[in-house]
């Protein structure tokens, strides 16, 4: 399993990109499966992340705030897989997938330091590993570290390896040739330092072009990276046998909605994220399945893939019918939320979408006619421009509807997990450096 930090879909080839951003992922994506339109569950890590390992949504699982700590009640695709014979490694870059945040559970074995570590040593005065980490260029400790762990691996048993690459995320430093290699001719002071803030909206347009190509930049280095860990299972004789399964945890807004980053929207540029199934054995079916997915599909499709039940909380769906062409999914809504500056929610429902600054819509609520309420047909509106949002009242009434009963069920699994995670870890000095070193709570 592949996670790559704050990549969207639509800034890789296999997604339509024109730029050479991804030549090894879209290899990948040529003899596999692709998903054309999967989505988080949320639009920052920690959120977003345990809903991939859990099968379970924000709303379900709980960890929603900077201090949430990933709870032992939930499912967790390690564990599950760990107590089923698997030898289970993962190594993490981001400082929020730690031990310490409940990320550690069922592994064998977890690194979150030596990419951290490796980071520090890169960049000493920077005031911590935390901000080193963001300023470094990490994929090559990250594969290092990946590959280290692949040839320590027992032979006797099968095994689940994770491994999560931070390199996307800003700030955007890509290493030479990657800096230069999508904008060459560059001679203006922009650079992809963002010294833990946003970068501003009125730039001019050559400069928000070349900080574009930064990020893209941070792409090619990564999909860099994969390559050299698709390599080395290859030269373990391991591709064919071996489930390579690549997605990111959220996407990143590039002013399309005047904004830089990530956490505080749900539009598409934050949420949708690429899905890519490779495993010649199982999958030989290659091909590109539009039906909506989300991330919390993952873990319930991987455990399907090896014959292993799921749990009964999962709310994901099992994807392998779609990959082997023996049925279509029916329509079904899919969530995602945030916290970060006020909370959102929205959802998929076939080609609409709604977003909504409140947690929940009661029958007498009178705000889901507000403008505060966007409702777009993502095929006819595919960027979310807000002056075509749709008006329809009956339109938005079916989709008030399916939405309040998405909720309820919701509700529904949480109490049959006995409540969301609660633990939460104290906000201290390191705590609140590590969230200003990834920019989300400004200077």
């Amino acid at each position: 399993m592949i996670v790559i930090d704050t990549l969207r879909a639509d800034h890789l080839g296999c997604y339509g990109y024109p730029k050479q951003t991804t030549p090894n992922i879209d290899k990948l994506a040529r003899d596999g499966v692709v998903f054309e339109r999967c989505y988080s569950t949320s639009s920052w890590t920690l959120p977003a992340c345990a809903s991939l390992l859990t099968g379970l949504y924000a709303e379900v699982h709980g960890v929603e705030q900077w201090q949430s700590v990933l709870g032992d009640h939930l499912p967790f695709l390690p564990d599950i897989l760990g107590r089923e014979g698997y030898y289970t490694a993962g190594v993490s870059s981001n400082p929020f997938l730690t031990s310490k945040q409940g990320f550690g559970r069922g592994f064998d074995v977890f690194d979150d330091t030596t990419v951290m570590a490796a980071a520090e040593w890169s960049f000493p005065l920077v005031g911590g590993k935390y901000k080193a980490a963001v300023l470094a260029s990490t994929g090559a400790t990250t594969t290092r570290r990946a590959i280290e762990l692949l040839n320590d691996r027992p032979n006797d048993k099968p095994f689940f390896l994770l491994a999560h690459y931070m390199d996307c995320h800003a700030d955007y430093l890509p290493p030479s040739p990657f800096d230069r290699k999508f904008d060459p001719d560059y001679t203006g002071q922009i650079t992809g330092h963002v010294q833990s803030r946003r970068f501003k909206t009125d730039l001019d347009k050559r400069d928000i072009e070349h900080i574009i190509s930064l990020y893209d930049g941070e792409i090619a280095y990564v999909d860099a990276q994969i390559g050299r860990l698709i390599d080395h299972l290859a030269a373990l004789d391991l591709i064919q046998n071996t489930c390579i399964l690549l997605t990111a945890d959220h996407g990143e807004e590039l002013l399309e909605h005047g904004n830089w980053g990530h956490g505080h929207t749900l539009y598409e540029e934050c949420v949708r994220v690429p899905l890519l199934i490779h495993w010649p054995k199982q999958v030989p079916a290659k091909g590109r399945i539009a039906v909506p997915a989300s991330i919390v599909d993952i873990l319930p499709t991987v455990l399907a893939l090896v014959g292993i039940a799921r749990p009964a909380a999962c709310l994901g769906a099992d994807l392998g019918s779609l990959m082997k062409g023996k049925s279509r999914q029916p329509d079904r809504p899919i969530i995602m939320e945030t916290s970060l500056g006020g909370r959102l929610w929205a959802m998929i429902s076939g080609s609409q979408k709604l977003i909504l600054p409140v947690p929940q819509i009661s029958e007498t609520q009178p705000a889901f006619a507000t403008d505060r309420v966007l409702v777009f047909d993502l095929a006819d509106n595919p960027k979310e421009d807000a002056k075509k949002t749709i008006t329809d009242a009956r339109q938005r009434e079916a989709l008030r509807a399916r939405y309040c009963a998405v909720v309820a069920d919701l509700a529904k699994t949480t109490q049959t997990l006995s409540g969301r995670a609660k633990n939460s870890l104290e906000s201290d000095d390191e705590h609140l450096g590590r969230l200003r070193s990834l920019g989300y709570l400004g200077d």
